[in-house]
């Protein structure tokens, strides 16, 4: 289960009292992963993906919570630059009366923002593209 819990600091405090599966502080994307390189959406889902894994092999339990805290996305690398080029795509559609589509969006986009897009949730895709 993934729990949205405000500010990093309300997110802290929740951790510490109900003890999730694992918490996502927005502040903390920006500095390096174990490898050295800077945390991306893709690695965060794989660590995730990692944790569950083992959390099932050594628990046999097949859930757990994830904390996650508000601004999350601001901080992942090239968010500023996806919103930017969805900007610039509303700004640039020609149709007044119908905003671009997520498909629309898809051939519009840089390959770095793309990669991004693409993993987003479709309702934050489409809250970025509209």
């Amino acid at each position: 289960h993934f729990i949205r819990c405000g500010s990093s600091t309300a997110t802290l405090e929740v951790a510490l009292q109900v003890r999730p599966t694992y918490t996502i502080l927005a502040e903390d994307l920006p500095q390096c992963g174990p490898d050295g390189r800077v945390k991306t959406l893709r690695s965060l889902v794989r660590s995730v993906a990692n944790l569950m894994i083992k959390r099932y092999q050594m628990h046999r339990l097949r859930s757990g919570t994830i904390l996650i805290s508000d601004g999350f996305y601001d901080f992942l690398p090239h968010f500023a630059d996806l919103e930017r080029e969805c900007r610039q795509l509303q700004q640039n559609w020609p149709d007044i009366d119908k905003p671009p589509s997520i498909d629309d969006a898809l051939r519009f986009l840089s390959p770095p923002c793309l990669d991004i897009f693409i993993q987003l949730p479709r309702s934050d895709q489409d809250r970025l593209v509209k």
